[in-house]
């Protein structure tokens, strides 16, 4: 159904990119706006449809090593478009000098895509959105990669009563942000299937939900 649904978005992004090369300026504003809601919602769908087949072993995650600092930037980069409709700034604070991470880079930022478009709509709720934060840091544990926003409050008791109540209740994650969550029951499934666990997390006082990863010393050729 996912799949479905997703190749009717991919029909509608293609005609509206059809349609901006023959219409007005203002138009044309209005046609990016469709195509950028239907990317999101493709890389959505996407990113469930992904889980489904790695949970059912039709793939497999291919771990490699991953350049911390280009997955975020790239990250960015996919989110930007939906968080410019929404008004939401996004900040990228990840050093270059960041060890890679040993990770599916293609999961990964499904996963991270999924977490954005969360905090970016929960963000766009309120009267004056302040940007989201996404961000990567060295932790004894490994490096930490995450998203993280101002009047976003998680706990990791939270998360687990959200993870309790999947399947039985239609907003299980209503607690942590208002409007539709399915972003984060994407990506906790996604990060399930590479041994890696979503969780609560605070970085420079701001909350978010992030996911610690394994550094890797060995260089990644991008």
């Amino acid at each position: 159904m996912a799949d479905g649904i997703s190749h009717a978005l991919s029909q509608i992004n293609r005609l509206s990119e059809a349609a901006q090369k023959e219409q007005t300026l203002a138009q044309t504003a209005d046609w990016q706006t469709v195509q950028d809601i239907t990317q999101a919602s493709i890389a959505l769908l996407d990113g469930y449809s992904m889980t489904l087949r790695l949970q059912q072993g039709m793939e497999s995650p291919v771990v490699a090593p991953v350049a911390t600092a280009v997955l975020l930037r790239d990250t960015a980069r996919l989110l930007a478009p939906y968080a410019e409709q929404f008004g939401v700034q996004i900040e990228l604070d990840v050093s270059s000098r960041l060890e890679p991470i040993l990770s599916d880079r293609l999961v990964l930022q499904s996963a991270l895509v999924s977490l954005g478009q969360v905090f970016i709509r929960a963000h766009a709720e309120t009267e004056q959105p302040k940007p989201i934060r996404l961000a990567a840091h060295r932790t004894r544990y490994g490096i930490v990669v995450g998203l993280y926003g101002y009047g976003i409050e998680m706990s990791s008791a939270a998360l687990r009563r959200a993870r309790n109540l999947r399947g039985k209740a239609f907003q299980p994650y209503s607690q942590f942000v208002s409007g539709p969550a399915s972003g984060i029951f994407v990506a906790d499934g996604l990060l399930n299937s590479v041994a890696a666990q979503l969780h609560a997390a605070r970085y420079h006082n701001v909350a978010g939900l992030a996911v610690t990863m394994p550094a890797c010393s060995q260089l990644q050729i991008v």
